[in-house]
């Protein structure tokens, strides 16, 4: 079994390329014997093949992606915001956006894996001392760090960001986390409305495929109990980011009503990220927007797909019950009831979503 590591891929060039030193060392020596002219010109050929194939990967001084996607983070934070990140790529990218470029350094970009730890709120509160502590909680998840950072901090004076959102009842009383392009801000329900200025970007999703380089990173998920993990180029994470922009928004039109504009955007990313055809939420709420918008058959594509891959049961429930509900629509009310049935099997429901099972098969 092999340990897979990011940058592997680099790590077993080195190790392949012992041996093809060897033979290229053989073949440098039948080369001598045949002509010291012919030896030289055949090395001076390799090493010209070599600078001309390998260059553009060796020389970065014209690569900026990774700068571009710790922009796509710190773009729309105000003076003085806090950043509350949990990926090793934002942190990194933004810290070296700030302490090598000296860009946005009136950001404080918070390492969530050590929030609620003492020793790093400690170290936090030296610096900034307008920090409030959180709970000293090491055992706690990520989510569960962040969300007691967000609510010691909640009344303070610098405004607070995040990278994804959690559920408003793990936040402070009449507070929400609203999307500002790839990140997230904590503000009062009243002010929970997105500025189109904070999704105009550098570049748009669909420029980056092309700026694809080799596969050296990787790529982790986990659908129907199993856990993969793939090879991707890091030019792809750039991708993932905005395309994540556009989730929150699209999510953001969905909880208000607006199906017609969620399910455009969600629609823009399907193409662009194979991923995306197995992520339950975005196929959920597409197949519901399309539900809402009376295009039955892609309402019924796409929510019998996430029937198929849903790991949470209200989820791959209310799947079912929209295809039940396209079934009667069409006149089939023995096949409704069938997927009200197949819903109503379905373990781990609340007593909520149970009762609107039941009135289903009760209609």
């Amino acid at each position: 079994m092999l340990f897979k590591i990011e940058g592997q891929c680099d790590h077993w060039y080195v190790a392949a390329g012992l041996p093809i030193t060897l033979a290229t060392a053989a073949g440098l020596q039948e080369l001598m014997a045949r002509g010291r002219a012919i030896a030289i010109g055949a090395a001076g050929a390799a090493i010209l093949w070599a600078a001309v194939a390998n260059g553009p990967d060796l020389i970065q001084g014209s690569y900026d992606l990774a700068e571009t996607y710790a922009g796509l983070h710190l773009q729309n934070l105000e003076p003085r915001s806090i950043l509350v990140a949990h990926t090793d790529d934002v942190l990194a990218t933004c810290w070296y956006l700030q302490f090598v470029k000296g860009r946005r350094q009136d950001v404080l970009v918070v390492n969530a894996a050590d929030v609620g730890s003492a020793w790093y709120e400690e170290c936090l509160r030296r610096r900034h001392p307008e920090i409030r502590p959180s709970v000293d909680s090491p055992g706690l998840s990520t989510d569960d760090r962040i969300a007691a950072f967000l609510a010691a901090n909640a009344r303070g004076e610098r405004p607070l960001y995040t990278l994804y959102a959690l559920p408003t009842d793990r936040l402070p009383a009449g507070l929400v986390l609203s999307p500002r392009g790839a990140v997230m801000k904590l503000v009062p329900s009243s002010e929970d409305r997105p500025d189109p200025a904070f999704w105009q970007f550098p570049m748009e999703a669909e420029q980056v495929p092309a700026l694809y380089r080799r596969k050296r990173g990787l790529s982790a998920s986990y659908a129907n109990g199993v856990f993969t993990v793939d090879f991707e180029p890091y030019e792809r994470r750039l991708l993932k980011a905005l395309l994540k922009s556009r989730i929150f928004l699209a999510d953001w039109h969905f909880r208000r009503g607006g199906t017609e504009a969620a399910a455009r955007l969600y629609e823009s990313i399907l193409p662009l990220d194979p991923d995306s055809h197995r992520n339950e939420r975005l196929l959920h709420s597409l197949g519901l927007s399309y539900l809402s918008l009376g295009k039955d058959d892609k309402a019924v594509v796409a929510l019998q797909t996430c029937a198929e891959i849903a790991l949470n049961p209200w989820t791959k429930a209310s799947s079912l019950l929209g295809i039940g509900d396209v079934a009667k629509k069409r006149g089939t009310p023995d096949k409704a009831r069938a997927y009200y049935q197949d819903a109503a099997r379905i373990p781990g429901l609340t007593p909520e979503q149970r009762r609107e099972v039941d009135r289903r098969l009760k209609e």
